[in-house]
């Protein structure tokens, strides 16, 4: 029997979530599963990626909160066995509306970040968590994509364990990107790079911060766009940096630039998963990454895939940087041990087994 999957994400705009589920449907098993993707906006980058035999239903919304109406007659119209979602104000929106949805829909949500972090950041965290804990257990299933991540469902959320499945993400490398292994930092210039959206989340001031203690001899291109551009860039400035940092705006693709550097750096206050570890791990490229809210310590091996360090401490950040520059390390065994862990094959079979486990 093959089994209907209807995937749900706002748009596929520049982003990890995004970029995650268009792989998770090109690998998706068609003897099995037969997937349609429902954008609220059809509008991104990722639009081109979408598999050919995959339909694409858009709902012309600018905003989920309008489109769930049309999302739940799209539901009660085709009944598909299983519905996905990902991004948390997303999931929320659909366990919210799922007594709408036929008996039989099954519903599967993907926590993309550290909840209880993240609730921080909005304006009435009290009333989240209150929707949260009132909704989130509406799910068949909700993943975590780290223990951590998990753990901080059923501490801050209060979502039953036995609806948790820890299934975390995969890396999509490309085979071409082999041949950037050989990229080492022998050269008298070390360069950095750091790759995300330019906002709080992601502490691109704390880099700026660390990277302003080093020597002139340290470059850093920062991959991205965001609303704390203009920001980080007077910061920049401020701390005498700025002829020294590169920004580069946002990259569909930013293995070949990531590629030509000695070292990834991970500055993020807090994560759910970050993929761009994976990525980088995947192309041999050493991480130095705090550790702790991001849930690095999840993917990298301290001393062999490069370096953690204790969230937010920018001191740390500064001696862990100079300290990878004068480490060896083995690029092919880097990707060798991240392709054996977390390789789309790998994965995408935990997926499977789970879609499968729900339906059955």
């Amino acid at each position: 029997m093959k089994y209907t999957v209807f995937f749900v994400l706002p748009s596929l705009e520049g982003g990890g979530a995004e970029r995650f589920v268009v792989t998770l449907i090109r690998y998706l098993d068609r003897s099995r599963f037969s997937p349609s993707l429902i954008l609220a906006s059809a509008t991104g980058p990722y639009l081109s990626d979408v598999p050919d035999d995959v339909p694409v239903f858009d709902l012309h919304s600018p905003r989920i909160s309008r489109a769930l109406p049309s999302l739940v007659r799209l539901v009660r119209i085709h009944r598909p066995d299983l519905l996905f979602s990902t991004l948390g104000y997303l999931n929320l929106s659909i366990a919210m509306v799922r007594p709408f949805f036929p008996g039989a829909v099954r519903c599967i949500a993907r926590e993309a970040i550290l909840v209880s972090e993240n609730l921080k950041t909005e304006r009435n965290p009290t009333l989240f968590r209150i929707l949260y804990r009132l909704f989130y257990r509406r799910f068949d299933r909700i993943v975590a994509q780290t223990e951590a991540q998990s753990e901080d469902l059923i501490e801050s959320l209060k979502v039953p364990r036995k609806l948790i499945t820890v299934i975390p993400n995969f890396v999509d490398n490309k085979p071409a990107s082999v041949k950037f292994l050989q990229r080492g930092n022998s050269g008298s210039l070390t360069s950095l790079i750091a790759v995300g959206r330019l906002d709080y989340q992601k502490g691109f001031d704390l880099l700026l911060k660390a990277f302003s203690k080093l020597p002139n001899s340290y470059s850093l291109t920062i991959l991205g766009k965001g609303r704390e551009k203009e920001n980080l860039k007077e910061l920049a400035l401020s701390l005498g940096v700025s002829s020294r940092v590169h920004w580069k705006g946002f990259n569909e693709n930013p293995l070949k630039e990531m590629a030509a550097a000695d070292l990834f750096v991970l500055s993020s206050r807090y994560e759910g998963f970050p993929n761009v570890v994976l990525e980088s791990l995947s192309i041999g490229l050493p991480v130095i990454a705090f550790d702790g809210l991001t849930s690095a310590g999840e993917i990298i091996r301290h001393k062999m895939d490069g370096l953690l360090v204790d969230n937010g401490d920018i001191k740390a950040l500064e001696k862990a940087i100079q300290d990878a520059s004068g480490i060896q390390f083995d690029r092919q065994e880097i990707r060798d041990s991240v392709l054996s862990r977390f390789a789309v094959p790998v994965i995408i079979r935990k997926w499977e087994h789970l879609f499968s486990e729900i339906l059955i």
